[in-house]
């Protein structure tokens, strides 16, 4: 009978301690918020996409223009800054570091709205600009676009300028 409560102890005690140190450890997640994009359809011809391209050789574009990498966060502050919408589609060469990737990731995530902002104050609401960076892969150029759409990364002449 007192080894059966021994083990009971024993056991609960064990328990009790695993529960503790799990309990303890929960940290809260750290890290990007970075969505793949399920695909590169282009249906409203209203709608502009900001795709920045990160190419193997280190240089930036937004859609077919050459951006300087010291000046991407001051240039994607300028476009947000009148958006609804924040998505950034991000692609990049397969030869490119990841770390190159989540640096341009990093600085979407602290974008601040410039200063001489037009006044548009619904779109001030948060600083600093919540831009949601959608990560461009194979599978999601490669998907069919219904009737009517366009893939904006195969034909992206038809594709309006930001």
């Amino acid at each position: 009978m007192r080894r059966k409560f021994l083990y009971v102890g024993v056991a609960a005690a064990l328990l009790l301690n695993i529960f503790l140190f799990t309990a303890k450890r929960q940290h809260p997640a750290k890290g990007y918020v970075l969505r793949v994009a399920s695909d590169t359809c282009y249906c409203n011809p209203l709608y502009r996409i900001i795709h920045l391209h990160l190419s193997k050789d280190g240089s930036l574009t937004i859609g077919p223009e050459a951006v300087q990498a010291n000046k991407i966060a001051t240039l994607l502050a300028e476009i947000y800054a009148v958006r609804a919408e924040h998505i950034l589609y991000l692609s990049a060469d397969v030869d490119v570091p990841f770390q190159n990737i989540a640096k341009i990731i990093d600085l979407t995530q602290d974008l601040q709205f410039p200063s001489p902002v037009p006044d548009q104050s619904a779109l001030k609401r948060v600083r600093p600009m919540s831009v949601e960076a959608k990560l461009v892969t194979k599978s999601s150029i490669d998907k069919n676009c219904p009737t009517g759409c366009s893939n904006w990364i195969k034909e992206p002449r038809l594709l309006p300028a930001p």
